[in-house]
């Protein structure tokens, strides 16, 4: 194989490196956002079963709740056009 060849090998397996990598970063973030919902959804199944007076007391209300723990805001610019 000659310095050419080898080059040329390498600068083939750089697309596929670089595929992978992007492929990884997407799944990373995948699983940050599942892993940040799931924790939303086990505090949201402990908190129903508050009454509205201890909610309060703890700063949620019983209609904005899985939205204050999922971290969602209404009033949040969109990006659908």
């Amino acid at each position: 194989m000659t310095v050419i060849d080898s080059a040329a090998s390498q600068s083939r397996g750089r697309p596929i490196r670089n595929s992978i990598a992007r492929w990884l970063r997407s799944a990373k973030s995948v699983f940050a956002a599942c892993s940040h919902y799931y924790q939303a959804a086990a505090m949201y199944e402990e908190l129903r079963k508050l009454p509205p007076a201890e909610l309060e007391r703890r700063g949620f209300s019983r209609g904005n709740l899985a939205r204050d723990l999922c971290g969602l805001d209404d009033r949040a610019p969109s990006n659908r056009a």
